[in-house]
């Protein structure tokens, strides 16, 4: 959410526009229902860790320690 903010910020929105945004967003989604939908969320807090943890998932190895010479 952090980051989210700072990109409204850094673009020009106002203070109101991003709190306003900001609150819309956590209650579409608080209200949406995806948690009962989804079978795993991954936060978005940057993009390589995201990306990182989306392949682990993909090949199966989400939570187990990398192998050998394996980032």
């Amino acid at each position: 959410e952090q980051t989210r903010i700072k990109r409204m910020r850094d673009r020009g929105d106002t203070p109101e526009e991003v709190e306003k945004r900001v609150q819309r967003d956590r209650e579409r989604f608080e209200n949406s229902g995806i948690k009962d939908q989804a079978d795993l969320v991954i936060g978005n807090t940057d993009i390589p860790s995201t990306v990182k943890k989306i392949l682990e998932l993909l090949e199966g190895t989400l939570g187990q320690r990398p192998a050998e010479g394996r980032n």
